[in-house]
């Protein structure tokens, strides 16, 4: 009797394991992604309820910012955002009044 030290593996098994692997990597990559049809990105705006109405004092605000930007300009912007609430903005345009306020003294 003749034993045999290698065994010839069957390649079909092989093949058909590595198809399905191929198979399952496309579904997980390409197939089951949420945004894979989709062409052009969202834009969400997700802070700001549909259909808002435009702060009137805001908009006064920032037309003044538009003609003549500086410390005052952000400090009455941060003053708005406080009264609302909004204070990581009003802490964010203080800071830039800071900034402008130091620029302002070195440019006399």
């Amino acid at each position: 009797m003749k034993k045999t030290i290698f065994a010839r593996p069957n390649l079909k098994l092989f093949l058909l394991g590595a198809i399905l692997i191929v198979v399952i990597q496309h579904l997980i990559t390409n197939g089951l992604s949420q945004n894979s049809a989709a062409t052009h990105p969202l834009a969400v705006y997700a802070r700001e309820p549909v259909g808002a109405v435009p702060d009137p004092e805001l908009e006064r605000i920032l037309s003044q910012a538009r003609y003549l930007p500086g410390s005052q300009v952000c400090i009455h912007l941060s003053d708005h955002f406080a009264a609302r609430g909004e204070f990581r903005k009003a802490l964010r345009y203080l800071r830039l009044a800071n900034l402008f306020a130091e620029l302002e003294e070195e440019g006399e």
